[in-house]
């Protein structure tokens, strides 16, 4: 971290509000009640120094240009860095913050109106009766639910995923969240009711725009695809065993189920286009990486809400060292977009597809809710013990022998052989002592839904991928965005 110094300011000033009085052979500074008093050689000393200070106001005096380019004399720089760390400095470009405020609002409204444009100008005519119904479900269950518990056990798969997203966003984005309530309570015909009846404080400046235009884009497609036919669930849950479990028995439990979720979801369209695909440069082999950078930026994400839990010793110091060892991980994926081809600037604005950005969403809110469950599923990006990705195997064998992409793409592969990270799930259940029935059936629940959830975003890859002759980005709030096909299922 570099220290703060001077220069930080665009426009600094001494505060208007700061008192100066010269008085014998000493200064006397106070703001608020608060009183400084500097010791000078003499009182002819301490009125010069009073003028200098009083002039100093003025953000555009010629001494604030010579403290600033480091040319005043020494004790002058050491007396404006005291004032500095009494507070008695303030930026002259930033004291009324009215503008940024307004430049937030601005922005959460915006968004707003492109979630409708995009929702309105993507629902089939044959289905906008139904529109208005699914937005006020929405808004109801978001009002009866606010915890979200309930909206891992939701029928429909989108509305499950766009629920949950809604739950994480409550908390971690307030100003998306209004903009996703106000776009739902125009939908459904509500009003402003709705609205305050689910709104927080949302006047808030330090979130990210691009990242409320990602999420909110997420939350128009999720939003969508519920008015499909196929949203039904694919994946049916594990039964919880009638009696307590250690955590090392629950996780055997939870490798079966996850072997069985790979049956139910039946044959796998993505995995047979890149199996049909013949070079690295194909764009469904480019946008698997492009998916992976952005899902990969957010990775830490999804481990932060285990951190501030009172875990055991050892369950803490796997949770912490399992942060660490993810993070800055977004630079290898990176890099390997960047040896495809993949402009940097593109990169940059594109969006993740919808159901990579709920991904993230919904592992994260799954840590919220039971680091039990977080642990279970973690096999679901981390891969299981002895059984290697075909998705990186076959991306892997497209790129040549000798090509850079190559080299960057084996080194992140490597890096999580390396540190073991499918063996994760096995080593945090271990420490568990003991998982109740309960505690199992949510996990489970969970799991399904995840699982699920991971094989339609590659699904979904190849919808948007799969038929490009020349590779396009997704966009916020992209319109070409495809409506989910309908999985193909094991009868």
């Amino acid at each position: 971290m570099e220290a703060w110094s001077i220069n930080r300011y665009v426009r600094p000033q001494l505060a208007g509000d700061v008192f100066i009085l010269a008085r014998d052979a000493s200064l006397e500074i106070t703001r608020n009640g608060h009183r400084r008093v500097i010791e000078v050689d003499d009182a002819e000393a301490a009125r010069e120094i009073h003028n200098v200070l009083d002039g100093l106001r003025d953000p555009n005096s010629q001494e604030w240009l010579n403290i600033r380019a480091e040319v005043s004399s020494e004790p002058w720089q050491a007396l404006v860095r005291h004032l500095d760390e009494w507070s008695l400095i303030e930026d002259a470009a930033s004291i009324h913050a009215t503008a940024a405020a307004a430049s937030a609002e601005e922005s959460r409204e915006r968004c707003t109106s492109e979630l409708l444009m995009n929702v309105e100008s993507r629902v089939p005519a044959d289905a906008r009766s139904e529109l208005s119904n699914e937005a006020a479900r929405w808004l109801s269950l978001l009002t009866e639910d606010p915890s979200g518990a309930l909206a891992w056990n939701d029928p429909g798969f989108y509305r499950s995923v766009g629920l949950i997203a809604l739950g994480r966003l409550r908390k971690s984005n307030p100003p998306a969240f209004l903009a996703a309530v106000n776009a739902l309570a125009t939908l459904a015909g509500e009003g402003e009711d709705a609205t305050h009846q689910l709104s927080g404080d949302a006047c808030v400046t330090f979130y990210s725009v691009s990242a409320m235009r990602q999420h909110l884009s997420a939350i128009a497609d999720l939003l969508v695809n519920s008015l499909n036919t196929n949203t039904a669930r694919l994946c049916r849950p594990a039964s919880a065993r009638p009696l307590p479990l250690s955590g090392t028995a629950f996780q055997n439990d939870v490798e079966q189920a996850l072997r069985t979720h790979a049956v139910q979801v039946g044959k796998s369209r993505f995995v047979d286009s890149l199996a049909g695909i013949s070079s690295a440069q194909a764009p469904l082999a480019i946008g698997c990486h492009v998916e992976e950078f952005h899902v990969t930026r957010r990775f830490v994400e999804m481990i932060t809400p285990l951190m501030h839990l009172d875990l055991s010793g050892p369950m803490r110091a796997l949770v912490y060292r399992y942060f660490a060892e993810e993070v800055g991980h977004e630079r290898f994926e990176r890099d390997t977009c960047l040896a495809c081809g993949v402009d940097e600037t593109s990169l940059e604005a594109s969006a993740p597809l919808p159901l990579h950005v709920a991904f993230v969403d919904v592992f994260t809110q799954l840590a919220v809710m039971d680091p039990v469950a977080f642990f279970a599923a973690v096999p679901i990006t981390e891969g299981m013990l002895g059984e290697n990705s075909p998705v990186n195997v076959r991306l892997d064998q497209l790129m040549p022998e000798d090509a850079v992409a190559r080299r960057v793409y084996r080194r992140h592969e490597q890096l999580n052989i390396d540190l073991n990270h499918a063996s994760i799930a096995r080593l945090a259940l271990q420490l568990v002592p003991a998982v109740s029935p309960q505690q199992q059936q949510r996990a489970l629940n969970a799991l399904a839904l995840v699982f699920e959830l991971n094989f339609r975003a590659w699904e979904a890859l190849t919808d948007f991928y799969g038929d490009q002759l020349e590779l396009r980005l997704p966009l916020p709030f992209d319109r070409d965005l495809p409506r989910n096909q309908d999985p193909m299922r094991l009868q």
